[in-house]
């Protein structure tokens, strides 16, 4: 088995396993084989940045594991460059940089443990993105207009709506009423929003609301037409 990294269903995901070989790009992927006779391991390592500064996406895993890995955190439409490192028992290393093309059209918004709840919403959306900064006027003795004052507290709010359905349609998978409705109620504080211009922002969402706006009628039943709506504050 290959190592690899690519990008399936809106998320590049990272397979594991051992052969022979080293670290190397095989058919566009990073692809790591065992040659030593002694146990090797991987790690994996993801820059937004260009490579300025790398984030552990995989920490240290024996590569005869056969584990595998999906990088729920990355942008949805972005050049991702992923960097893998293997070392066996010896203190050899192998190094290989590989940049991964995103190309998802869809907006996703992921919550959960490790962000792993993940809903993808292709059809029609609408987004609307309000940023600020703490700013105060105060009046002065002496001063005929007010002073302003300037905070440390910046803010971004983005509201989304759209279009859903109980089932998939026209081949395009879509989140469905009832995978909204796990994802608005699961335990974790924060979610993930991502969207084809490349934003990558985490942040709180209260609820979801969704409406039923019609139907559509075909030989397998009945699939219900639903809109929804969100506001994420981001938030660290």
């Amino acid at each position: 088995m290959a190592t690899n990294i690519g990008f399936d269903d809106g998320h590049p995901y990272f397979e594991l396993g051992a052969d022979d070989g080293n670290v190397s790009i095989v058919d566009g992927r990073i692809a790591f084989f065992d040659t030593a006779a002694t146990p090797s391991t991987v790690t994996v390592e993801r820059s937004d940045d260009g490579g300025l500064t790398w984030t552990p996406v995989l920490g240290e895993t024996p590569a005869e594991a056969g584990a595998s890995f999906m990088d729920w955190q990355s942008a949805s439409y972005a050049d991702i460059l992923y960097r893998a490192t293997a070392v066996n028992t010896e203190g050899a290393a192998a190094v290989t940089e590989i940049t991964v093309q995103a190309r998802s059209g869809a907006l996703w918004l992921s919550g959960g443990s490790g962000f792993g709840v993940t809903c993808r919403l292709p059809f029609d959306p609408q987004v609307k993105v309000t940023a600020g900064r703490e700013r105060a006027l105060k009046q002065w003795a002496g001063r005929t207009k007010p002073v302003t004052l300037v905070g440390e507290a910046v803010s971004r709010v983005i509201e989304v709506s759209g279009s859903t359905a109980d089932r998939a349609i026209d081949s395009e998978e879509t989140a469905s009423v009832e995978a909204l409705t796990r994802l608005a109620q699961n335990p974790e504080a924060q979610f993930l929003y991502r969207d084809p211009d490349g934003r990558r922002i985490f942040g709180v969402v209260p609820e979801i609301g969704m409406s039923r706006n019609g139907s559509t009628g075909s030989t397998s039943g009945w699939n219900g037409l639903w809109g929804y709506s969100l506001t994420l504050t981001e938030s660290d």
